[in-house]
């Protein structure tokens, strides 16, 4: 309530001293010098103020305007002038009055002068021009236009001799009663054509100067005709130009009247003349006396015409009567000629009525020019807004699915994660709806200045125009149509017609209805003069002109969610304009705005109040910190908790830096001392949480005891951008092992040891001795980035080492299925050579690979006793393109060179791991696990397949770092990534060049493969007593089906 009434009063204090304030402002009007007094108000949020006029400023305008009104009417002065308000004067100009001779206007001339001309909405005129020449000399370099005044007179019966006053002429018809109209208009005058005879002979020069000659004696004059039939003689005056030659123009300076001599004066050339030289006057001024006047058919009038002077001022009054027009029957029928109109008259002819088909008219964009750039700058910011939209939509979603996530997890660190990314999110969330609403501002901008680039439509098409009518015998033509059309509801019904009241004079009221149909201005057809038939001829529609404006095409306004009925009937020709015979209407057509021309800007518009008001809410709430605390917000089950424990304050503070602790802080406190008293005394022990991720580190899947795990790695061929044959694609999956607990986790090895290979004899097996036979440690290879010489030996694989805290396992989790085996082959019958070359095979993993009946192909490289040929080799299931980088600058048959191919082949042959039809893998004596990056060059199916093996850093990775069997690797609260990496190679490179896509699965034929490769680990975790066992299957396909 006190608010209310100290608002009251600071109103009133306020209205009080505007109050004073104007009264003073009065006080000084009426006293104050200066032009203007200002007046200062106070409203509710500042001052404003206004200038008013001083009383003293405007005594001072009003003696002015006296003073130069009398200095106007002034008796006695030559000239007469106002002065402005700042003093300058300004000269009043007189005009001469125009009284122009008697103008005679015969058939004759009418008929020749006879023309027609179209106005601006295509309607046809017919004039005659009126030479005023004789009459305007002392005019003729002062106008350029001419006012005009037609005086149309009912039952016209006194002969006006031309030359009567106008004033005369209205005091005779007010005396007589007699019904007269008046019609003024301002034309432009139009130039004569000039002949001017201008050549002077030079007779004699002397001091005296030049005597001339005309060609009819020692004369300065010369005439001048104007159109053939108008002559004017013209004297040789002072300021008179004269051409010499073709580049010199000579001045008349001076003439001797009684000698007739001239001296001239150079404007410029250096051309001379003797006795006998021609020179030519040289005329450049040209004014107008051909005055265009309106004929209107039957109906005689007095024309007055008067002129403008170039500052636009006329005569005051229009002087005596000049030309009185009466076409006769002649001249009326060229003129209804002209004009497309008929001279049958009185005679009733209905036309016959034209048809309206829908498929003929089309609706149209008729301003694209004009919206084209409009539209693209509106489409973009839309394009650009809804963009943005929808990335606050996709993280509006990521937010909620990160807290239920949140909610549904115990993980301290990944909740911490989820936390962090929550924040993160709106973050950026809170950056993208600022752009947002930059955006909706820019759009709103283009809303307010839409108007100017509002598209128009309209309903354009043609129709038919119908045959003639004959009646008695004679055949009548359409001159023109008469075309109308309503705007109807959705429904095709009538809107409702309008009423309105009138009065008439005599008093009475009256309700008329006002209808819904609008008229269509439609073009007269045109009448053409045949020169074969010496008759006039309806001419010819050409709608394939698009210059032309045909008389039978429509052109009607419509905009989007409007219906359109049209209707159209004939008029014809029969006694037109006297008698309008007209057609019945046509059948009526409605014509739908297209959905398909809804203007996309429009619906940009439609929404973008609903945007503009969204993000003005978004901002007051950002402002507020309402996001804030919802980004601290997230529901656990069905409770909806507000605020974590990290944002809550407590009354603890830290030590040293001395700043309060929050809830989160000394809960982590007690826990991790609570978890550090039952880890001491075994009382608990965190389970790890095994998961695999992908090569982005993200969470593919958790992984439980026992489990086994398939995932898809892609398809080859959109795996291989480049698309080059023999390519090799490599994926790299990462095996997550973490403990989210301060309580610690322990690892034990299966084998304890230190830096020393796993055998196959059991040798220091202390856990669960029983299944190792089927587990087999041995068999397996590590795929390490460097061994524990610290060499890199990919592609090749290392012994799994004692001490690990993982183990790939050689069979699968039921310990059945081998995944893993090394490669054999019995010697059982082999002579000393073959048992070498086998051992050799062997430790190349090169299997026997005959060449009886393969055929020899250029591209491929030939081996013979350790030496290189460069092509024609033997396609088999395993050979080398001739491309291979290795071949290079490898010649001769020494055992050097023979080494060096053995090294190649060793480095290529692949292991039976690899192999495209088995999950397995095979590990051969030359351990290769992977591919080498050289590999891509060999052909033939046994160069395709897949590989699998888990590929630490180094054998310290994976280690427990002690050989004590009930000791292991501590983590506490921390995580172990181990990458494991998949190979594929499923074209060979088969063909010639590197162009290509080889050939699937290294064969002819074959349009898709699948290869996948399975892998096993085990891991033991202290005071758990099952072995942690679970098993991976990757596997890729070439393409989709």
């Amino acid at each position: 309530m006190s608010n209310s009434i100290d608002k009251f009063l600071e109103n009133v204090a306020r209205h009080d001293i505007t109050s004073l304030e104007i009264i003073n402002a009065l006080q000084k009007m009426m006293i104050d010098e200066s032009d203007t007094v200002r007046i200062e108000y106070i409203l509710e949020n500042g001052k404003e103020s206004f200038d008013v006029p001083s009383l003293s400023h405007i005594i001072r305008r009003l003696e002015r305007i006296d003073k130069n009104i009398r200095n106007i009417v002034a008796d006695g002065e030559m000239q007469a002038y106002v002065v402005t308000q700042d003093g300058v004067r300004r000269q009043l100009i007189n005009v001469k009055r125009f009284t122009p001779n008697e103008i005679t206007i015969t058939d004759d001339i009418i008929s020749k002068s006879l023309y027609t001309r179209e106005n601006l909405r295509g309607e046809k005129s017919t004039f005659i021009d009126i030479d005023i020449s004789k009459q305007v000399e002392e005019y003729k370099y002062d106008f350029t236009h001419v006012q005009i005044k037609k005086l149309f007179i009912d039952g016209y019966d006194y002969d006006f001799s031309s030359g009567t006053k106008y004033e005369n002429i209205l005091k005779h018809l007010h005396a007589k009663v007699k019904k007269y109209k008046e019609q003024e208009s301002i034309v432009c005058v139009k130039p004569r054509s000039r002949n001017i005879t201008r050549d002077f002979k030079i007779v004699d020069i002397s001091e005296d100067g030049y005597l001339l000659d005309n060609g009819s004696g020692q004369n300065l004059s010369y005439t001048e005709s104007i159109d053939g039939d108008v002559v004017i003689t013209r004297s040789v005056n002072v300021g008179s130009k004269f051409s010499v030659g073709k580049n010199t123009l000579w001045s008349v300076s001076d003439i001797d009247k009684s000698t007739g001599y001239v001296r001239f004066k150079a404007v410029y050339g250096l051309e001379q003349v003797s006795v006998g030289d021609v020179i030519k006057i040289d005329i450049e001024d040209e004014f107008g006396t051909i005055v265009p006047v309106e004929l209107h058919s039957s109906e005689p009038f007095i024309l007055f015409i008067k002129p403008i002077n170039q500052r636009w001022i006329t005569a005051d009054d229009w002087g005596s009567c000049n030309v009185y027009v009466k076409p006769d029957v002649q001249v009326e029928e060229k003129i209804n000629n002209l004009r497309g109109s008929s001279s049958k008259k009185d005679v009733y002819v209905k036309p016959n009525a034209p048809s309206l088909e829908a498929k003929n008219l089309q609706v149209k964009l008729i301003n694209s020019h004009r919206i084209n750039q409009f539209e693209t700058k509106v489409r973009e910011k839309y394009a650009e807004k809804e963009n943005v939209k929808s990335q606050i939509e996709i993280i509006d979603k990521s937010i909620v699915k990160l807290k239920d996530e949140m909610g549904s997890t115990v993980d301290k660190n990944l909740r911490e994660k989820l936390q962090k990314s929550i924040d993160e999110n709106y973050k950026q969330r809170k950056n993208l709806v600022s752009t947002f609403y930059s955006l909706v501002n820019d759009i709103l901008t283009y809303t307010r200045d839409s108007e100017e680039f509002k598209p128009k439509y309209r309903i354009r098409g043609f129709f038919a125009i119908p045959d003639p009518t004959v009646y008695n015998g004679v055949s009548y033509d359409i001159i023109k149509f008469e075309c109308q059309y309503r705007y109807l509801r959705t429904d095709n019904t009538e809107s409702n017609v309008e009423t309105i009241d009138y009065i008439l004079p005599s008093g009475e009221k009256l309700k008329a209805y006002y209808s819904n149909w609008n008229t269509l201005p439609m073009n007269q057809r045109e009448k053409i003069y045949n020169l074969a038939t010496g008759s006039y001829e309806w001419k010819s529609e050409n709608e394939l002109d698009a210059d032309s404006i045909n008389p039978n095409q429509v052109d009607i306004p419509i905009s989007k969610n409007e219906y359109v009925e049209i209707r159209v009937r004939s008029i014809s020709e029969a006694g037109y304009p006297t008698v309008i015979n007209m057609s019945e209407w046509s059948s009526p057509v409605i014509v739908e705005f297209p959905q398909h021309l809804v203007d996309t800007s429009s619906k940009i518009f439609e929404g973008i109040g609903d945007d503009n008001m969204l993000t003005m809410i978004e901002k007051e709430l950002t402002s507020i910190g309402v996001y804030d605390h919802l980004s601290d917000s997230h529901t656990s089950g069905e409770k909806m908790f507000h605020h974590s424990a990290r944002n809550i304050s407590t009354d603890y503070f830290t030590d040293g830096e001395n700043k309060q602790k929050s809830v989160m802080q000394i809960l982590d406190e007690l826990k991790r001392t609570i978890d550090s008293i039952e880890s001491r005394y075994g009382i608990k022990n965190s389970p790890l949480q095994i998961s695999l991720l992908d090569s982005n580190e993200e969470k593919i899947v958790n992984i439980e005891n026992n489990d086994h795990v398939k995932i898809f790695a892609g398809y080859y061929k959109n795996e291989n951008e480049s698309n080059s044959k023999g390519s090799i694609i490599q994926k790299t999956y990462y095996l997550s092992i973490r403990n989210p607990k301060s309580i610690d986790a322990e690892l034990l090895s299966y084998v304890p040891g230190f830096n020393t290979p796993v055998t196959d004899d059991m040798s220091g097996y202390v856990h669960d001795e029983k299944t190792f036979p089927y587990r087999r440690y041995d068999f397996p290879s590590i795929g390490f980035k460097t061994d524990t010489e610290g060499e890199h030996r990919l592609p090749f694989g290392s012994p799994q080492m004692k001490g690990q805290f993982i183990y790939q396992r050689s069979r699968d989790l039921a310990l059945q299925e081998s995944i893993v085996e090394k490669w054999k082959k019995s010697t059982t019958g082999m002579s000393a050579t073959e048992k070498e070359l086998n051992k050799e095979r062997k430790e190349l993993n090169f299997g026997d690979y005959p060449t009886t009946g393969k055929p020899e192909t250029q591209f491929i490289a030939k081996i013979v006793d350790g030496k290189l040929v460069e092509g024609s080799g033997y396609l088999t299931d395993f050979c080398f393109h001739k491309d291979h980088p290795l071949f290079k600058n490898i010649s001769g048959v020494d055992s050097e060179h023979k080494s060096t191919i053995k090294d190649i082949i060793a480095k290529s042959v692949q292991s039976a791991s690899f192999k495209s039809n088995s999950t397995k893998s095979i590990i051969g004596e030359s351990s290769k696990i992977g591919f080498h990056h050289d590999d891509r060059y060999l052909v033939g199916k046994d160069t395709c397949g897949a590989y699998v093996y888990l590929s630490p850093q180094n054998p310290k990775a994976i280690s427990t770092n002690t050989n004590i069997y009930n000791k292991g690797l501590i983590i506490n609260n921390s995580e172990i990534r181990i990458p494991i990496i998949f190979e594929c190679r499923m074209t060979d490179y088969y063909g010639d060049g590197s162009q290509g896509e080889g050939r699937v699965n290294g064969e002819d034929g074959v349009k898709n493969v699948v290869y996948e490769k399975v892998i096993g680990f085990d891991l033991i975790q202290k005071f758990i007593d099952d072995i942690f066992s679970f098993d991976i299957t990757i596997k890729m396909k070439y393409q989709e089906d």
